[in-house]
Parts: C-alpha cells; sequence; structure tokens
C-alpha cells in the first residue's frame, strides 16, 4: 500500500481517538456542557473538512477518468459535505425549537448525502462484479430495490410496535436513513468480499466501519428518543465521518501503488 495514503489516514483515526477519549473524560468528571459543545461543534466541521479533502483527493482527476473507484470515492466525499450541511440544520433546529421530536427534520437534509452514498457503493459494487463476474445475473439494482423496499416497511411495523408512543412522523423519516445505511452496509460488505485479496479491500473496510457507526446512531434515533442531538448522538457521527474520511485518504494513493508495480514489470 502506498504510504502516504495510510499516513494521512492514520493521522485521521488517531484524531479521531483523541477526540473520543477527551469526551470520555468530560463525561466522566460531569463536564456535560462542555462536552456537548465540544461535539455540536466538531460534528459539521469534521464532515465537511474530511469532505472537503476527499474531494481535492479524488475530485480533479475522478471528472476525467472513467474509473468506478474514483467514481465512488468522489461521491463517498460529496456525501460528508452533505451531511455536515444536515449537523448544521440539525443544529439551528435544535437551538430554535423546544421540541426534541422536531431534531428528526435533520433527516430529511441527510437524504441527498444517502442517496450520494447510495449511488457510488452501488455503481462500483455492478462495476466489479461485471469485471470478475462473482455473481451471476445483472439485477443487482433490481433486488436492492425490492430487498429496501421489504425492509423499510418491516422496519416500521417494528419500530411502532417498539415505542408506539414515537412520533410517525419521525419513525418514517429514521426508517429510510437506517435501511438505507444499511443497505450500503451490505454492498460495501459485498465489495469486499469480491475484492477480499485486492489493496482496495483495505480502505473499505474502513468505510464499512464508518458507516456502520453512522448506521447505529440511526438506529439509536429510531428507538431512543432522547438520542438526537445528546453528546453521545455527535460523538457517534463524528467517529463515522472519521472512519469514512480515513477510507478515502487511504485509498487516495492507490494509483501510485499501481504504476510502480507497472514500472517494476516493465523493466
Amino acid at each position: 500500500m502506498s504510504q502516504s495514503g495510510w499516513k494521512y489516514a492514520a493521522i485521521i483515526i488517531f484524531t479521531g481517538f483523541v477526540i473520543l477519549m477527551v469526551a470520555e473524560v468530560l463525561y466522566f468528571t460531569g463536564m456535560s456542557t462542555v462536552l456537548s459543545a465540544m461535539t455540536t461543534a466538531l460534528s459539521p466541521f469534521i464532515a465537511l473538512f474530511l469532505g472537503i479533502l476527499g474531494l481535492n483527493f479524488f475530485g480533479r482527476e475522478s471528472l476525467v477518468k472513467e474509473d468506478r473507484f474514483h467514481a465512488m470515492n468522489v461521491w463517498m466525499a460529496l456525501g460528508l459535505v452533505v451531511f455536515s450541511l444536515a449537523e448544521i440544520t440539525g443544529f439551528l433546529i435544535r437551538i430554535t425549537e423546544s421540541s426534541t421530536e422536531i431534531f428528526f427534520t435533520i433527516g430529511l437534509v441527510q437524504m441527498p448525502a444517502l442517496l450520494l452514498w447510495g449511488v457510488g457503493v452501488i455503481g462500483y459494487l455492478r462495476s466489479s462484479n461485471s469485471a470478475l463476474g462473482v455473481f451471476t445475473g445483472n439485477r443487482i439494482g433490481s433486488i436492492l430495490f425490492i430487498v429496501t423496499a421489504i425492509s423499510s416497511l418491516a422496519l416500521v411495523v417494528i419500530l411502532i410496535l417498539i415505542n408506539p408512543s414515537q412520533n410517525l412522523l419521525a419513525t418514517f423519516v429514521s426508517v429510510p436513513m437506517i435501511v438505507g445505511l444499511g443497505v450500503i452496509l451490505c454492498v460495501l460488505g459485498g465489495i469486499i468480499w469480491i475484492l477480499r485479496e485486492g489493496l482496495i479491500a483495505r480502505p473499505l473496510i474502513l468505510m464499512f466501519l464508518g458507516v456502520l457507526m453512522l448506521l447505529i446512531r440511526s438506529l439509536f434515533w429510531g428507538i431512543v428518543t432522547y438520542s438526537p442531538g445528546s453528546p453521545f448522538d455527535y460523538v457517534t457521527a463524528i467517529e463515522g465521518y472519521i472512519l469514512v474520511g480515513a477510507s478515502l485518504a487511504a485509498a487516495s494513493r492507490l494509483d501510485d501503488v499501481y504504476m510502480t508495480r507497472d514500472e517494476e514489470e516493465v523493466e
């Protein structure tokens, strides 16, 4: 692997570890106000910074390249930028409204980010499968659509049964996020399995873990009504964004590896 790419990834992951440790210290020392202010400010900043960093790594070259891997990383970086806007929207709603339930409208702003991520990973799955022929047939999109629809209906029923008092609007907003992130997680798992013996699988594992953190966050939104806007909510989001950003950094120098190998083979 490219040492420079993983160097950037290690710095990003170490930053996430430091943020997590500071958050734990503030929590156990009872400094809840400082913890809340820190996590509220860091959540949109981290997502925006890493999104712009990812676009800097992949954006310019991907506009002229027909490379699905590059394109997927561009979509992921753009999704991080949109997630930062959703975090800012959630903060503004939280300070202007007394009801915590209205905070779920942040989910509406997150939908475009989810769509960007979905387009990226599904496009790369289809490209990888077309090249390697792991899955038979060419109906991946149709299968994912059917699975998403059935899972959404089932999850709505489950969440209503678990918490009948929860606002229905909040349920219908959180369910697409849960199902969408779950589908993206499954697709990433499929890509990692297809490419399990290659270098590309390694940064994708970081991306998988980042999406998993955001899925856990969305599950708490759907089940635990106090979760949105809490320090736990923001810390989970921050760590998720950091893992996705670290995957973009780790993948940013894969071309250097392949170019070096090609040059060695020519010699």
